[in-house]
């Protein structure tokens, strides 16, 4: 792929937005979101440190397609620091116990469902992506760890894919032997679901529902705690008629799912991702 021609970096947003009607609110009104103060600085000072950190808190560009391009005027679209602090809906710290993050690694495989390692390489990988490596648990883990300065974050006991044995099919059903599966958390075992990938980038996804469901029993278990999260890389998706999706957090439980499968470089191309300006 030939390089970038261009000769300065953009920090600000693109030439789309203004053909969008998109304007990024001035630099005093965004200090003021981002602070819990009441007192209003002025104009200028706000303007030069929004210049200073331009470099680490670029605008958004407002590509074509972007949401801030397709609803450039959505109220819904930001939230100040004290609009959230107020909200009754925010998971508050846990007071007396440790507000441990624990992440739940991509489950291992039993001997039988060891086939399952082919579901998280895309069918339309280009020859020599199909073998790149996924992000790793401790990739994740050093994440949270910075960002949620100072919990911390440790990885829960692996999980384990296994094979359902209890198939509800009926008699004149197609057989599938992968129709469902088994995902095992000590003596816990949750039926999980799975289907043919209606867009082809996998060989098979998996059902979000069913794994937030055992991750709900799961999570019973594990003390203290302040939230879970569970990483993937197989491809998943929600409701019948999703083509896919990258994931699901239910804030109320404090549990949550995400997948790297539609990040994986082999889907850049089928995902008409350019990547000249990465």
């Amino acid at each position: 792929m030939a390089p970038c021609k261009h000769a300065n970096l953009l920090l600000d947003v693109s030439p789309n937005a203004t053909q969008a009607g998109f304007a990024r609110p001035p630099a005093a009104k965004r200090r003021a979101a981002a602070s819990l103060a009441s007192r209003k600085e002025p104009g200028t000072a706000a303007e030069e440190e929004a210049q200073n950190l331009a470099g680490t808190f670029p605008g958004p560009l407002v590509l074509p397609d972007d949401l801030l391009s397709v609803y450039p005027k959505d109220p819904d679209s930001g939230q100040t620091v004290k609009v959230w602090q107020r909200s009754k809906h925010r998971n508050r710290l846990n007071a007396g116990t440790p507000n441990t993050i624990h992440v739940a690694a991509p489950p291992s495989y039993s001997p039988k469902m060891k086939h399952m390692r082919e579901w998280i390489v895309p069918l339309t990988a280009t020859e020599g992506e199909e073998d790149v490596s996924p992000p790793k648990p401790k990739d994740l883990t050093d994440y949270l760890s910075a960002y949620y300065h100072p919990l911390p974050v440790t990885q829960t006991p692996n999980l384990t894919w296994i094979p359902w044995e209890d198939d509800d099919r009926p008699p004149n059903a197609t057989k599938d032997e992968n129709r469902y599966i088994g995902l095992k958390q000590g003596q816990n075992i949750t039926r999980i679901r799975t289907r043919p990938c209606p867009d082809g980038a996998y060989e098979r996804q998996l059902n979000l529902s069913d794994i937030l469901d055992g991750l709900l029993h799961m999570v019973k278990e594990i003390h203290p705690r302040y939230a879970l999260v569970m990483m993937l890389h197989h491809d998943l998706y929600e409701d019948e008629t999703d083509d896919f999706c990258c994931g699901r957090a239910y804030g109320g439980s404090r549990v949550s799912v995400v997948t790297s499968s539609r990040y994986h470089p082999g889907l850049d191309w089928y995902q008409e991702i350019e990547r000249a300006h990465m």
